[in-house]
């Protein structure tokens, strides 16, 4: 993974993490009780994801993505399919 392509992944990051937040803000106003429940917990387990994300790629020390973190990176997006 070249610097550019850590870069660009964590600006495709922030990104999400901006639409993440609009989200939420959008749920507070809600008045559906249950449904902003269940959407509360979904929008929790999608920042968890992405965390785990941001961890991985802030580890990679060198510019070569090295097996295991390749192996972490697919175990976190299959767990969510």
């Amino acid at each position: 993974m070249s610097l550019n392509e850590k870069n660009a992944a964590f600006e495709q990051i922030k990104a999400l993490d901006a639409v993440l937040e609009n989200l939420s803000k959008d749920l507070e106003a809600s008045k559906l009780k249950e449904t902003k429940k269940d959407l509360r917990n979904q929008l929790q387990e999608i920042r968890e994801v992405v965390n785990s994300v941001v961890l991985l790629l802030r580890n990679v020390n060198s510019l070569n993505l090295q097996n295991h973190v390749i192996a972490e990176l697919n175990n976190v997006a299959y767990r969510q399919i």
